[in-house]
């Protein structure tokens, strides 16, 4: 299904608020196993001259008939073409745990391959580092699967104990899984984004010092931010991050 995103049509990008005036555009590249329509809820609440635009992976909600990427990096390829053929301007992205490593290679994209109009000003890598990962969820059973989801807090309690909605949702995420253990990084020029690292100060899934290390790939400005919570602390302190987000958004962005 094709979405209209300023005057194109597109397959991933949704658009959550359009303003004639806005400052900024905000695109937000959900986490493992996540959809827009859990960003569209995350998003009330960012400054409102701000235009907001959601991914969808293939494979959930509304392409629940798309196929998955065969790689992170195709899923970013076909991302950044996506941003690029809407002709958005410097937009700010945000990535969320997965979302940080596509935001990161759709960034690369965009900065490298020709589409100087699209690059990002500035990106929000949240939750993961770039470090490879060592685990293999997505090999796991399906009973292992949803215990690591459960330990994470990615789902309400007993959402996974219907078998319907269990079938539903297990294939994407371990698919999702899958993009991010096998994704490596690549040497390739330093970006010219700034780029602010957010953190959960009680996220079993990464250190701070890990996902700091995002500093080391850019040769633009750095700023990190650690918040209370866990792994999904965006949720768990809403108005702690969406005044985050407005700092970046501020014309002093990364110098604020």
């Amino acid at each position: 299904m094709l979405h209209n995103v300023g005057n194109t049509t597109s397959p991933s990008l949704r658009t959550v608020r359009s303003t004639p005036s806005a400052r900024h555009r905000l695109v937000m590249l959900p986490h493992a196993g996540g959809g827009a329509s859990y960003y569209r809820r995350l998003a009330t609440g960012i400054a409102t001259d701000v235009d907001v635009i959601v991914v969808q992976y293939p494979g959930r909600e509304d392409r629940l008939d798309d196929s998955p990427s065969d790689s992170l990096i195709a899923l970013a390829d076909s991302i950044a073409r996506e941003i690029s053929d809407t002709e958005m301007d410097a937009p700010i992205l945000f990535g969320h745990s997965m979302g940080a490593l596509v935001a990161f290679e759709v960034a690369r994209r965009l900065e490298s391959d020709g589409r100087p109009a699209s690059a990002p000003h500035h990106i929000v890598l949240s939750g993961r580092g770039p470090q490879p990962p060592s685990s293999t969820v997505h090999l796991s059973s399906d009973d292992e699967l949803v215990r690591t989801i459960e330990d994470l807090g990615a789902t309400p309690a007993g959402l996974l104990d219907d078998a319907d909605i269990r079938a539903m949702l297990l294939g994407p995420i371990r698919d999702d899984y899958r993009l991010v253990e096998t994704y490596r990084l690549e040497p390739a020029p330093l970006l010219a984004a700034d780029i602010t690292t957010f953190a959960g100060l009680d996220d079993p899934t990464v250190e701070t010092s890990d996902v700091r290390a995002w500093q080391k790939m850019t040769r633009g400005r750095y700023r990190s931010e650690v918040f209370p919570g866990g792994h999904f602390f965006p949720a768990e302190n809403t108005g702690t991050f969406h005044a985050a987000l407005d700092r970046v958004m501020s014309p002093r962005g990364a110098d604020s």
